[in-house]
């Protein structure tokens, strides 16, 4: 049984159940396609070295006989260099869970790089057809702000941790997963049923949530760029700065699928894409106080300025 999925701008038709990504279209969609395919056996040693990411997942960027490998203890994808095929190793036992997450939030987003698109570690959304992206670390409040806008009405979150980019001079934003996670404080302050909230696996205090309005397949012309400043202030307020500013706030933002020092090609196109953007697309840094009772005045101050 084949699977189809839309992720970030790409068709994936896939061996393996994703269910944390959107389905595509029945008649599907014209764009860069990738089969995922489950692998056979053992997967291939790794021969070349390149780049181990910091975090739970201990993931490693290699090669394998000439093509890209990234493992980790609980599986491994091996896949030739524009990414037609992706072989899935470890899909068929116990850590199934964790492969499919690493699939969906880890590697996807960086092989969107290697089809033609750019990744930013930001949250996004869109209302009116005009997308903002939500930029900040890990902890900022993005995935918090996500699900509270997309609570309200009329605005679609299209992803709420890898923003994926497309086009230069006009671009646009494509969807990520059908999907957020969210902290279990975040789940109770929103409300969130808790049916509704599923634990996400290898996190503790992490759950996943799927919001209703997550469903949209089309990517959406770029409006804005928001940085996150949740600290004790008597409301929400939007500051906005010039291209350096923006530019120095959102560099270490971007995401590379090779960050090795073999990669400066990617470094430097990545570092010219993003001053582009910047010079481009109006940035501002929200300040708001740490409620969730702050979010509708949010939604209003930043419909405004996406308008304006």
């Amino acid at each position: 049984m084949a699977f189809h999925y839309h992720f970030g701008g790409v068709e994936l038709i896939s061996e393996i159940a994703f269910p944390a990504l959107r389905a595509s279209r029945a008649e599907g969609a014209a764009g860069p396609l990738i089969r995922v395919v489950e692998g056979q056996g053992e997967a291939p040693a790794e021969d070349k070295f390149h780049f181990a990411w910091d975090g739970r997942l201990q993931m490693r960027l290699g090669e394998s006989g000439g093509e890209w490998r990234v493992g980790s203890p609980w599986g491994a994808f091996v896949f030739d260099r524009d990414v037609s095929t992706v072989r899935v190793f470890g899909s068929d036992g116990p850590n199934l869970p964790i492969v499919r997450d690493m699939f969906v939030r880890r590697l996807l987003p960086r092989l969107i790089g290697l089809k033609g698109g750019w990744t930013y570690h930001a949250a996004s959304l869109a209302r009116n057809d005009k997308a903002l992206l939500i930029i900040g670390t890990s902890g900022a409040g993005k995935s918090t702000m996500s699900v509270g806008l997309g609570a309200t009405e009329g605005w679609d979150v299209l992803g709420d941790d890898m923003a994926l980019v497309w086009n230069e001079g006009a671009e646009v934003v494509a969807p990520a997963s059908a999907d957020v996670t969210i902290w279990s404080q975040s789940c109770a302050g929103l409300r969130l049923p808790k049916e509704d909230c599923e634990p996400l696996p290898g996190y503790d205090g992490k759950y996943i949530y799927r919001p209703r309005r997550a469903r949209r397949l089309d990517a959406v012309p770029l409006g804005g760029v928001l940085f996150l400043n949740r600290t004790a202030c008597d409301g929400p307020r939007l500051d906005l700065h010039t291209r350096a500013e923006a530019f120095q706030l959102a560099l270490s933002q971007r995401v590379l699928f090779n960050p090795s020092g073999s990669a400066a090609e990617e470094r430097v196109r990545s570092v010219t894409r993003l001053n582009g953007i910047l010079g481009r697309t109006p940035a501002w840094t929200l300040t708001y106080p740490p409620s969730f009772a702050v979010l509708p005045a949010v939604s209003d101050l930043l419909s405004s300025a996406l308008e304006g």
